[in-house]
């Protein structure tokens, strides 16, 4: 079953659209995969017309790994990995109760973040 979210990209941003309440349980499987033994999460999500982006993304992946949290877009979904603490961190940005629109942006002096993430825009819309 999909997450009642959308994703975007133009391969320079990515943006993450969703009710409040979709965008927080992306947050909450975060949380959840980092208080589990399991590597990995894939949440499949809403394909639909990327206009004025230039493709939908089927599927959110986020993987624990080493080092800062890195946002990419690679074989038709967005790849979030990351050691824990960088994930958990990350994880805050989709913790949203109200209609609201965020950037996260990569900071090349970020250590929780990789310099080489993609830029990620998140946006809620009303329930």
């Amino acid at each position: 079953m999909a997450v009642n979210l959308t994703i975007f990209t133009d391969g320079k941003e990515v943006e993450i659209t969703g009710s409040p309440a979709a965008l927080r349980s992306v947050r909450l499987a975060i949380l959840k995969l980092l208080s589990s033994p399991i590597a990995s999460i894939r949440l499949p999500v809403a394909v639909r017309d990327p206009g004025p982006y230039t493709c939908s993304l089927a599927e959110l992946v986020v993987e624990r790994a080493e080092g800062p949290s890195l946002v990419s877009v690679t074989q038709g979904a967005l790849s979030i990995t990351g050691c824990d603490a960088s994930l958990a961190r990350l994880a805050t940005w989709f913790d949203i109760s109200t209609c609201h629109h965020s950037h996260f942006e990569p900071l090349p002096d970020d250590p929780h973040h990789s310099a080489e993430s993609i830029p990620l825009i998140i946006e809620a819309f009303a329930d």
